[in-house]
């Protein structure tokens, strides 16, 4: 547990609104990393007047539902995933920037790992895919890691109370980094000194950060004009992280198509299971495992293939991994593409081409 903490049992919301005023939350955190574009909800202006100005203990009704459903979607998680969890009742403080604080829905029991929960509208349901989720979300649960220093966290969303998703979001350093950055810049100099002056001119706050946006161009399926995001520096990094994890799980998605006619393969999946008489195992396997394993169904030989989205390169594990498998006469790569994934396994003079999406 956190050394550095403060216990909310029996505290007034009058009290927490006030001691959230010390520092920065995970709530605050998406306004300040994320653009205009990308977050409007609120901005810096606005977690600054939250910080200096007298706070409304008024809550929301939609804030007042969210907390009230959160024991429930608490529930369901619990049920889909087999993981108990836990109220933990105090703000966490970190303890290398103590203007960093996290008051967390949920822990799971027995593990340094948090839990996430929202509740949303039916409208935002497009939002949620397989594999995306609102990014604000993500930056929510980095800042928490950057305060705890948890590896891990659990996101759990009820959409419209019709549809029930959850996600699991490992730690990113460089992305904590980057919010540590801004946090800090922002706390120490603006909120400490007073400052407004650094929050611009333009509305939201927003005349500084404009001085040197970055501009992503981005093509959509059917659609013959690009999405134009505008990114500040701070941000860049982060969002191009976040996609290469969605191209990571396209790209793994397209391999298994292409390779469908020729090989069995099975996608790599960690969590817990349940025994006949109710008791709660965990499952994965060793460090350095490839994404997709199975075999070829001319021969019956074992194929590993281990999926990347340049720039990314394969760790020293799954590079180890890699080679014993080739020495001991597996089919096993290192696939940037379906069109590599099928040289892996098709025959050398075989002509077949992937029409498939490229990577």
């Amino acid at each position: 547990m956190i050394k550095n903490s403060i216990s909310t049992a029996g505290m007034s919301r009058a009290d927490w609104l006030r001691a959230r005023q010390n520092g920065i939350g995970g709530s605050d955190a998406p306004a300040l990393v994320l653009p205009y574009d990308v977050y409007k909800w609120h901005r810096p202006a606005d977690v600054y007047n939250s910080k200096v100005s007298e706070p409304d203990e008024i809550s929301p009704l939609a804030c007042r539902v969210g907390s009230y459903l959160e024991s429930f979607v608490a529930g369901l998680f619990t049920e889909a995933t087999g993981f108990r969890v836990h109220k933990l009742n105090r703000i966490l403080i970190s303890p290398e920037h103590p203007f960093m604080f996290a008051n967390i829905d949920r822990k799971l029991c027995g593990e340094n790992i948090g839990l996430e929960i929202k509740t949303t509208e039916v409208y935002n349901d497009r939002k949620f895919t397989e594999d995306e989720y609102p990014y604000q979300y993500y930056v929510q649960m980095q800042h928490y890691m950057a305060v705890t220093g948890w590896e891990k966290w659990y996101l759990a969303a009820l959409i419209g109370n019709k549809r029930f998703v959850w996600y699991e979001v490992p730690r990113n350093d460089e992305d904590i980094a980057q919010i540590i950055e801004t946090e800090s810049k922002f706390w120490n100099d603006i909120v400490v000194p007073r400052n407004t002056e650094e929050l611009g001119s333009a509305k939201n706050g927003r005349g500084k950060a404009c001085k040197n946006m970055h501009r992503l161009y981005i093509m959509t399926e059917g659609s013959p004009i690009p999405l134009m995001l505008s990114l500040p520096p701070t941000s860049l990094k982060a969002f191009q992280n976040y996609r290469l994890s969605t191209l990571a799980a396209k790209l793994l998605n397209a391999i298994i198509r292409v390779l469908y006619p020729y090989c069995t393969l099975h996608r790599v999946n960690v969590g817990r299971m349940k025994t006949p008489d109710g008791r709660w195992f965990s499952t994965g396997v060793p460090a350095g495992y490839p994404d997709l394993s199975g075999y070829r169904k001319s021969d019956g030989r074992a194929v590993y293939i281990e999926c990347k989205v340049k720039p990314n390169k394969p760790t020293v594990k799954q590079l180890e991994f890699i080679t014993r498998a080739k020495e001991s006469g597996c089919l096993a790569a290192v696939c940037y593409s379906p069109e590599e994934a099928l040289r892996l396994v098709l025959p050398v003079d075989s002509d077949f081409v992937s029409n498939d999406e490229q990577f």
